[in-house]
């Protein structure tokens, strides 16, 4: 009974409240646009191309084509400079964020190379990646979230005296340097063309997700359950009440409510999703495992039948889970039995109907251990299949 009396009690919910930032609690409140030609960013620019969905609160980072970059507040409509080739959202001490170019000093008539990270800057104030010279341009430039370095080509003009006028560059040679830095003699001669010969893994190591259930977050302060430590090509699962899976990139402020979902954990392809559901179509119980095939990453895809009486009961990534399946004969006894789903069946397509568990009256069934399995050993990663985020750009 309420301290108030009965009939008095709380019709409201106690929900803990983010303990972040602003900025952070603000997140994916609009969407920005840029128009690389004419040289503004902003969200009413929504006939031009989409680059993300942000906070009001923002800061934008904008490159150009002549070597200058600055940040701005996210606005309705802001001029930054014709020729953009880079435009995105830029976080405060991101240490990660890592920018790999290649550009023409037109002092020198050298082609330079560097790699940096934007901390550090002033809102408003035009920065120079380049020697600072007329004439000096980018020739080549990528974007790596997670400090991705790529491998080119370099084809030098047919007109250059070198003698071999080609060969590779490994960006992840070259130490990562601040923004002021002029970088490294890639060559002197007139460059031709550079192009993706290798995407890029990460240089930097992996980066430590956890998931607050009481705020719905993602971060990376140790709030909540410890999601694991991702790579540039790791993505998240997410497996609502719906008996739908949705596999997304983790990122900072991100916000999955937990009254939504059964599981969120990282993702791994080889590992078997096992799951216990109503069939709306024929009341019975069914068990069904499969593995992910789709590739599609924040689309929902329905494993459950499609039914509205369909319901989920139970799902677990731990194969050898063991669950107490309650039933009741004919003569209303109740009966018990354990099933572990790698016993229980073979795994089948994620669109199969699944087996059915039992045949007798179904009551209930309650897992008695961890619903999230142990990861799968990490294989090793061939560099051409590498998921990467980079947007590599050739501007020859």
């Amino acid at each position: 009974m309420s301290k108030y009396g009965k009939g008095k009690e709380r019709k409201t919910k106690i929900k803990a409240f983010d303990t972040i930032e602003a900025q952070v609690v603000a997140i994916n409140n609009v969407r920005l646009y840029a128009n690389f030609e004419e040289g503004f960013v902003g969200t009413n620019l929504k006939k031009d191309t989409f680059i993300a969905e942000c906070s009001d609160l923002d800061d934008v980072i904008a490159f150009t084509r002549d070597g200058k970059y600055m940040i701005t507040k996210v606005s309705d409509k802001t001029f930054v400079s014709k020729d953009l080739i880079h435009v995105d959202i830029w976080r405060k001490n991101d240490e990660r964020t890592t920018y790999n170019l290649i550009y023409f000093d037109g002092l020198s008539k050298n082609c330079m190379v560097k790699r940096f990270n934007a901390l550090g800057l002033i809102r408003d104030k035009e920065y120079d990646l380049t020697a600072g010279s007329n004439k000096s341009k980018i020739v080549y430039f990528s974007a790596n979230p997670n400090g991705e370095a790529e491998k080119v080509l370099v084809s030098l003009s047919n007109m250059a005296s070198a003698r071999v006028k080609q060969f590779d560059y490994d960006f992840s040679q070259l130490a990562i340097k601040g923004k002021t830095s002029k970088g490294n003699l890639l060559t002197k001669y007139p460059i031709r063309k550079i192009e993706l010969k290798e995407k890029g893994l990460s240089t930097l190591g992996g980066i430590n997700y956890w998931w607050d259930s009481a705020t719905g977050r993602i971060n990376t302060d140790g709030y909540g359950e410890k999601l694991g430590e991702f790579f540039a090509e790791d993505l998240l699962i997410l497996l609502s009440n719906g008996g739908e899976y949705e596999i997304t990139k983790p990122e900072v402020g991100r916000k999955f409510e937990a009254t939504n979902y059964k599981l969120i954990q990282k993702f791994y392809q080889e590992q078997p999703i096992n799951a216990i559901y109503k069939d709306g179509n024929s009341d019975k119980i069914m068990v069904k495992r499969f593995l992910i095939e789709t590739t599609s990453l924040d689309k929902p895809f329905l494993y459950i039948t499609e039914h509205k009486k369909s319901e989920l009961l139970l799902v677990s990534t731990n194969s050898n889970l063991e669950v107490l399946v309650t039933t009741e004969n004919k003569k209303k006894e109740k009966l018990e039995s354990v099933i572990t789903f790698n016993d229980f069946m073979e795994l089948k397509g994620w669109k199969a109907i699944g087996n059915r568990i039992t045949t007798e009256t179904f009551k209930k069934i309650k897992s008695t251990g961890l619903l999230i399995g142990e990861a799968p050993p990490r294989k090793s990663v061939n560099v051409n299949d590498t998921m990467n985020n980079a947007g590599q750009m050739n501007l020859l």
